[in-house]
């Protein structure tokens, strides 16, 4: 908190009146990813995808604009995950937001008849979890030199190989 204040230019008092405790700011921290990141915006959009290609292209964009928004923010959680307890607790429920989205999406997939045969929604939501993972895109972005939007093209590319049935020049789902 005395870091914060400092960076801030504010006494420790201040954060604490506008934010609480440690434990406020750090469960704080979740949120603010996401209203940066615009999910509600893209979950709205998302609840009203008009097919399996299009929930899954709106997925991967939600999660490159948190990573394009919040990169610094998600480094430096993970950095204090490793010596800190409350921020690997942060961490963790970023991490389990993710895969709750994911698997949504994956279910709203599988509801749809829309993955291959022989691949079961949990499956699809493993796939698309640690394929869109902060840790994924930071792989790609310094590992292979990819702007996180290209790493978000690629992924998608990836994604739709792997979990969506072709679908025929009429529109229709093959297998139905």
């Amino acid at each position: 908190m005395q870091d914060i204040a400092r960076e801030a230019g504010v006494v420790v008092q201040t954060i604490y009146a506008s934010v609480g405790s440690k434990q406020d700011l750090l469960r704080a921290i979740n949120d603010l990813v996401d209203e940066e990141g615009g999910v509600a915006a893209i979950e709205a959009e998302m609840a009203d995808a008009a097919d399996g290609a299009e929930l899954l292209r709106l997925a991967v964009q939600l999660t490159t604009q948190i990573n394009q928004r919040c990169a610094d923010i998600i480094r430096a959680v993970h950095a204090g995950a490793a010596s800190e307890p409350a921020m690997a607790e942060l961490l963790e429920e970023g991490r389990r937001r993710h895969r709750e989205g994911m698997r949504g999406v994956a279910m709203a997939l599988g509801e749809q008849g829309l993955l291959p045969a022989g691949l079961p929604p949990e499956e699809a939501a493993r796939a698309l979890a640690v394929l869109t993972s902060n840790e994924t895109y930071f792989q790609l972005a310094d590992g292979y030199g990819m702007s996180f939007e290209a790493a978000g093209a690629w992924l998608l590319s990836l994604l739709e190989s792997l979990l969506l049935v072709p679908t025929s020049q009429e529109g229709r789902n093959e297998h139905h």
